[in-house]
């Protein structure tokens, strides 16, 4: 029983997608404001 492996393939298909995008929010959050 690989529940766990099941899980990872679906949720490694649409994490992509949002992981970046809360990467680069974040990172864009973390910049300091240009004048």
């Amino acid at each position: 029983m690989q529940p766990n492996s099941n899980d990872n393939d679906l949720d490694h298909s649409d994490n992509p997608l949002k992981e970046p995008i809360e990467s680069i929010t974040s990172f864009i959050n973390t910049q300091p404001i240009p004048p």
